[in-house]
């Protein structure tokens, strides 16, 4: 059993002008957690319950300076989402793969806009094939497929999905580069932009560090 700090903040880039980007929105989070890990026969459990406030808002670069107005007249809203969150996970390793499911429900004890509902909930899968595309640099590879789907009120209930495949160099479980594919189709992940259904591809690399 661990616990935790969550801390950080997602910008939202539209482009960059004289030498900076200009960022359109925030979205910042800032809470805690405790974490449960118990191993299984071929396996583990896996648990979380965390407590975040989640606040947004429009930055400079949703301002347009010439006109003296909020790009698009969009003007900021006062979005708050204080909630808990409780995870459960199962991670079963198969002899060349290794799978793992999750389900998780959250409760907002307050939100704004009012309209938006208090309860709220995802769920999603992770396969990684560990013995199939060989080593790279003499570190292990990994094939992998990921889905994600979440359900919130806005205020009626609707669903995002998002779906990503990808190869990664190193352990699973350990430090190593994953580059991706990914298909988001849903709500706009950024708060200031809740109501605003999106569809977008993407390609992209992140590193982990563990």
């Amino acid at each position: 059993m661990t616990a935790g700090i969550d801390f950080m903040a997602y910008a939202f880039s539209t482009s960059y002008a004289g030498n900076r980007l200009q960022i359109d929105a925030l979205d910042g989070f800032f809470g805690g957690n405790i974490s449960y890990s118990q191993k299984t026969g071929n396996g583990k459990i896996l648990g979380r319950f965390r407590v975040v406030h989640n606040s947004a808002h429009f930055v400079d670069g949703h301002f347009n300076v010439a006109e003296n107005k909020w790009i698009d007249d969009k003007t900021p809203i006062p979005f708050t989402r204080d909630m808990g969150e409780l995870t459960l996970a199962n991670q079963i390793n198969y002899v060349s793969a290794i799978l793992k499911y999750y389900g998780s429900i959250s409760y907002s004890t307050l939100v704004r806009p009012a309209d938006l509902k208090k309860y709220s909930g995802n769920c999603g899968v992770e396969i990684a094939f560990t013995d199939i595309l060989g080593k790279f640099l003499n570190k292990s590879t990994q094939f992998y497929f990921a889905y994600h789907f979440s359900l919130v009120g806005i205020p009626e209930y609707m669903g995002s999905s998002h779906s990503m495949l990808g190869i990664k160099a190193g352990e699973w479980e350990g430090k190593g580069i994953s580059l991706y594919l990914s298909y988001f189709n849903g709500n706009n992940v950024f708060s200031e932009y809740y109501k605003d259904r999106i569809e977008k591809f993407g390609i992209g690399f992140f590193v982990d560090f563990n």
